[in-house]
């Protein structure tokens, strides 16, 4: 396994040295690079600030690397930031904290990452457009998120306020 972090020096890594890797060392990279997008907006939506490259890595197969699946996956933003601070891991556009992103922060990020920013912005909407109601149906109906009502409806109104800037 290649852990993103272990390869890039200095500072940490930025989506885009991300890129560069699952470009230059996956097997496929297009599939690879358009789960990394839906990562970053999966990220996005829910809150999870804690993003952070050491969370992305390539596995090794009979064939070349691919990108392993993504874990840590959670809300921090739910949090207050006493407790967990809200600064993202890595930058979007330049920006630091989600609340302060726009469309066309991402749309600029798409651009800057060597991508069709108009196409990616589409599959993306294609993709998360049910994401609200998939997840206020998720927590309705499971047991153990039912039972922790108020971490879900808080995840949920992220999302919500999350999916709605985006999109509209």
């Amino acid at each position: 396994m290649i852990n993103f972090r272990r390869i890039l020096t200095g500072g940490g890594a930025c989506l885009k040295d991300c890129i560069k890797i699952i470009e230059n060392f996956g097997e496929y990279p297009l599939p690879d690079i358009t789960r990394f997008i839906e990562w970053i907006i999966f990220n996005y939506l829910i809150g999870n600030t804690d993003a952070h490259a050491k969370n992305i890595s390539l596995l090794h197969s009979k064939t070349g690397f691919v990108l392993a699946p993504f874990y840590d996956l959670l809300s921090t933003e739910i949090y207050s930031e006493k407790i967990v601070d809200h600064s993202m891991a890595m930058l979007i556009n330049g920006k630091g904290k989600y609340d302060s992103l726009k469309p066309e922060d991402f749309t600029s990020l798409f651009s800057q990452l060597g991508l069709n920013a108009t196409n990616t912005m589409k599959g993306i909407k294609n993709r998360f457009s049910n994401i609200y109601v998939i997840s206020k149906s998720l927590c309705e109906t499971d047991k153990v998120l039912s039972a922790n009502k108020t971490v879900c409806d808080d995840i949920i109104s992220i999302i919500k306020k999350r999916i709605t800037k985006l999109f509209n």
